[in-house]
């Protein structure tokens, strides 16, 4: 890859990521608003309240909305004619590893097996990149928090279960109680 692409790549890459720790996008914001203005319980009104002046912090001190600033993903869209080669990924890799200490990132990177932290967010399977065919070179960087995570469960249903997933659904719900960071978005994914 050509060095000027190559530092160019890196530092998009760096400037997306601070953007996307930083800046909500305007409609999770308008439907966390539209949430607020339908909520009646007294403490759930109160974390909205916590919610949009961190948000308005974070984006007047320029840092990040949430400690836990995630596992970084980065999708390439990418015209037919960009060769995708292994400096391809160690652009996307340094662009992270230049976030990691301008923005800040949290040190979230850890090896699965050995459990050691990598530092920079760089090292096993990190970072996440999707490549995507596209007209034009495209970056999109979401960090992917783990802390709402944790509280994930799957389970394996039988065909005839289907009327039991309702039921699944709200018992995993309702064993995370408080423990994920709110608001709590619930995703389910059948297949």
């Amino acid at each position: 890859m050509d060095p000027l692409l190559f530092d160019r790549l890196a530092r998009t890459i760096e400037a997306v990521t601070r953007d996307a720790e930083i800046v909500l996008p305007p409609d999770v914001e308008a439907a966390l608003h539209l949430a607020a203005a339908r909520e009646t319980n007294p403490v759930a009104i109160g974390e909205f309240a916590n919610i949009f002046a961190n948000v308005e912090m974070a984006r007047r001190l320029r840092v990040p909305i949430c400690q836990d600033t995630g596992i970084p993903v980065v999708y390439l869209t990418m015209p037919p004619s960009m060769p995708v080669t292994a400096d391809l990924h160690h652009a996307v890799e340094e662009g992270i590893r230049m976030a990691t200490k301008s923005v800040p990132l949290r040190s979230n990177g850890v090896n699965p097996i050995s459990r050691r932290n990598s530092i920079d967010n760089t090292g096993v399977g990190l970072p996440l990149v999707h490549l995507i065919p596209g007209d034009v070179l495209r970056v999109t960087v979401l960090p992917k928090g783990a802390g709402s995570e944790n509280m994930s469960q799957i389970k394996m249903l039988l065909p005839s279960q289907v009327a039991e997933i309702p039921k699944f659904v709200i018992d995993v719900v309702m064993a995370a109680g408080a423990r994920p960071c709110p608001p709590i978005v619930v995703g389910v994914g059948i297949g």
